[in-house]
Formats: structure tokens, sequence, C-alpha cells
């Protein structure tokens, strides 16, 4: 794992990523993109520059890039924000991102998976933010990328747990992921990662993007999606993670009738025979569907579930 940081010294002007320079560029360097690494490199011009407007970027700004590959958007980014954390886990793409963004002083590159797993931000990423935040006097920071397609949902709901404060999440991903993350309840894309992101704040598909958009071009539809957060809702984070959990697990059994689908969990399986009159105590028929709920409804049933099993004890 390698960390990178200059001090501030003048910035200069870096060749637009088209697909003609980003061929002769990867050719230079002897690399391909990776499949297993989802590398499919942001190529139309005035969809990158949307992916920074959207953002909103300030002067005292801290942005998180995960993603650097071949530095384009990362050299944007440094150009408008004060701060830029930018990760890359392919070894040949970090050294290639190190080379052309070496002129940014404001830049930290980190070579590493975003990742720790699947449930868990990688601790150094972390780190590398709450630094570039002190450097800043910064409280919170902004997600913007061009995310792998096999991270992007992972990636959004650990960061929205974590306990560094996000201001919001500007992302290019999969049509199929950020229709997810915008789903409303009883939509068919609706599901745990929905009703987080509507647990903590707003989120909206900003433009579709055609495979012809990147380079190679992906067999599927993307998006730039933001997501707006808001601190106030995301304030008792063990809270939250605790509402995630029961609501991933409910919608393990999304076939089932709500009642059916409590008390398959092990945790509220001894109060099968008061469920139904649980649920109506909160105004939810034991009859519907999980996803049809919305978050503030899952709320509302998990808090009657524990208080009776608390008062049980």
């Amino acid at each position: 794992m390698t960390e990178e940081h200059e001090d501030r010294q003048e910035t200069v002007s870096y060749p637009r990523p088209t697909r003609t320079y980003l061929k002769g560029l990867l050719d230079s360097f002897g690399l391909r993109p990776r499949r297993q690494y989802g590398q499919n490199f942001l190529i139309d011009l005035n969809l990158l520059e949307l992916l920074a407007r959207t953002a909103e970027i300030g002067p005292n700004d801290v942005v998180l890039e995960v993603g650097a590959g071949t530095g384009g958007l990362t050299n944007r980014l440094a150009d408008l924000a004060r701060e830029v954390v930018s990760v890359e886990i392919d070894p040949g793409f970090y050294e290639l991102a190190r080379k052309e963004t070496r002129a940014r002083p404001n830049l930290t590159l980190l070579h590493m998976d975003a990742l720790k797993g699947k449930n868990r931000v990688q601790p150094e990423v972390l780190t590398a933010l709450e630094e570039a935040m002190r450097r800043a006097e910064a409280s919170s920071y902004k997600l913007v990328a061009n995310l792998p397609y096999d991270v992007a949902a992972s990636l959004v709901g650990n960061l929205l747990l974590e306990r560094l404060e996000v201001d919001s999440m500007t992302m290019t991903v999969q049509l199929e992921v950020g229709e997810r993350l915008v789903a409303e309840p009883g939509s068919k894309d609706y599901g745990p990662l929905s009703a987080l992101v509507a647990s903590v704040g707003e989120g909206r598909i900003v433009r579709q993007m055609p495979p012809s958009a990147f380079w190679p071009r992906p067999k599927v539809t993307s998006a730039i999606v933001r997501i707006d957060v808001d601190a106030q809702r995301r304030s008792d984070l063990e809270e939250l993670s605790a509402q995630h959990r029961f609501v991933r697990d409910l919608f393990t059994h999304r076939r089932k009738s709500l009642r059916a689908a409590l008390i398959s969990l092990p945790r509220y399986k001894p109060l099968k025979a008061r469920m139904t009159d649980l649920l109506e105590s909160v105004g939810v028929t034991g009859d519907g569907r999980a996803e049809q709920l919305s978050p503030a409804e899952l709320v509302r049933i998990r808090h009657v579930l524990e208080k009776t099993l608390n008062s049980d004890v």
C-alpha cells in the first residue's frame, strides 16, 4: 500500500482523456483495461464536465475519488477542490495516475482497495480523508468518482455508515445500481440500499450514459447519480447501522408476507403469536411485503419488536 502527498506548488494543464489519448497513454505504460477491476474510462468530455459540475465542488471542499484510473477525472477534481484523496487498486494504473498527477500538490494518491472486504471501508482511506479534512479545516467530504461497477453498491452503503461526515455523493454507476440507489417503496428495485439512502438523504439520477461514453465500452447503460446527505438524519450511526442490518435481513425473505418474513428471523421468532397485533400497533399489516414499506415504517416495526423483546426479558 502506498500513499503520496506533495507540498503545494503551481499546477499545470493536462491533456483531456479522449479515447485516442487514453489508448496511446496505456500503450506507453504497457497497460490494458482489466475487467476484474471494472476499468471503463469516461471519454465523453461533456459528461465528464457534467459529473464535475453536478458535484458542486467548492474551493474549500475535500473530495474522495475511488478509481483514479488514468488520472483524468482526478486532475479535474484537483483543479476544483481544496484537497483530493484518490484511491487506485491496480498497481499499473496507480503508477500511471501518479505520473499523470505528479504536479498536483493537493492530491493524496493511495494504492489499495477502497474496501476491506465487502462490509468495511479500508481504514487507511478513512485516515487519509481525516487528514485531508484537517488540512482543509473541513467538517465533511464529498465522494466524486467514476466508480468501478463491482464496488459501487458496497462502497456507497459502507461510506454512509462510516463515522466521517459525507456531504454528498456524485458518481457514475451502472444504471441498474443507480435505480437501486434511488428506488421508491413498492418498486422492483427497492431494497436495503434504497432504504438506507432514503433514511439519510435524497438521491436522484442526473443523466443516463450510453456505453459509447466509455472506453472500453461496457455492455450496459450507466448513469450519473447524486445523493445529498442530511447530517442530522445520519447523526446516530449505531441506530442507523442496526436498522440497516434489520432491513437487509428482512429483505432476504422478500417473497414472503411481512409477518412470515419477520418470524423467519431467529431474533423475532419468539414473537410469532403476537406479530400481527404488534404490526397493527404501528399501522402496518402483516399481509403485505417488506418492499412496500417506507424507511420510516421499517423503523417503527423494528422499534416495536425490540421494545417488546426487551420488556419480556
